[in-house]
C-alpha cells in the first residue's frame, strides 16, 4: 500500500517538480536559519546589544501571517504558478546575496525577516499544492519523504562543507551557497515557465 501511494504520488509530473522546490527550499532555510545567528554575531563588531530573539519571534510572525494569507487567496497555482515561483525564488537568492554583501546589523535583521516571510509563503503554497494531488491517506507518506530527503541532503552539506571532509566553508560563503542554489532553481523554474509557455 505505501509504495502504492508513493509511485502514485510521484508518477504525478507536478508533484515531483513541487517536492523538488520544498526540498532544495527546506535545505537553504535550514543551513540560513541554523547559521544567521552566527552571522550576527561576526557583524556586530561594536558589540550592541543584540535582538535575535526578538528578529526571530518577528521572523515566525510575519511568515506566519504571509501563510495566512496566502491561503485565503483563490489562486490557479498550478496554470500560473511557474512564474511566480521563478520570481519567488530569485527574490530568495536575492535577499541572501543581499545579506552576504551586508555589514550592517539592523539591515540583516530586516533581510532575514523578509526572507524567513517569503519562504513561509511559497512553502504554504507548495505543501498545499502537493496535497491537492495526492490520495489523502498519503499525506504523511509524501510530507514525511520530502522532508527526510531535505534532512538527507543537508547532512550530506554538512559532513563535507561544514565538517570539512571535503573542505570547511566559513558562516558567510554558507550563506552565499544558498544564495546560489536558490538562483540555480530559479533558472531552472524560468526554463520550465518558458516552455510551458510556448506549449
Amino acid at each position: 500500500m505505501i509504495f502504492d501511494d508513493f509511485q502514485s504520488a510521484y508518477k504525478n509530473t507536478y508533484v515531483v517538480k513541487k517536492s523538488f522546490w520544498w526540498i532544495v527550499a527546506v535545505v537553504g532555510h535550514i543551513i540560513v536559519a541554523t547559521y544567521i545567528q552566527v552571522l550576527w554575531e561576526d557583524v556586530n563588531k561594536n558589540k550592541k546589544e543584540l535582538m535575535n530573539g526578538a528578529v526571530e519571534s518577528i521572523h515566525t510572525l510575519c511568515g506566519a501571517a504571509g501563510a495566512y494569507a496566502v491561503g485565503h487567496l483563490d489562486y490557479d497555482w498550478k496554470k500560473f504558478g511557474d512564474i511566480i515561483f521563478t520570481v519567488g525564488t530569485f527574490v530568495l537568492a536575492l535577499l541572501l546575496f543581499v545579506i552576504y554583501y551586508c555589514d550592517s546589523l539592523w539591515i540583516l535583521y530586516l533581510l532575514y525577516i523578509m526572507f524567513g516571510t517569503c519562504y513561509q509563503i511559497l512553502l504554504t503554497i507548495t505543501t498545499s499544492e502537493v496535497a491537492k494531488h495526492i490520495k489523502p491517506d498519503s499525506y504523511g507518506l509524501i510530507f514525511g519523504f520530502n522532508f527526510f530527503m531535505a534532512l538527507l541532503i543537508i547532512s550530506i552539506f554538512t559532513l563535507l562543507f561544514i565538517q570539512g571532509l571535503v573542505v570547511v566553508i566559513g558562516t558567510k560563503n554558507q550563506i552565499l551557497t544558498v544564495a546560489l542554489m536558490f538562483a540555480s532553481k530559479s533558472a531552472l523554474l524560468f526554463v520550465v515557465a518558458v516552455r510551458k509557455w510556448k506549449k
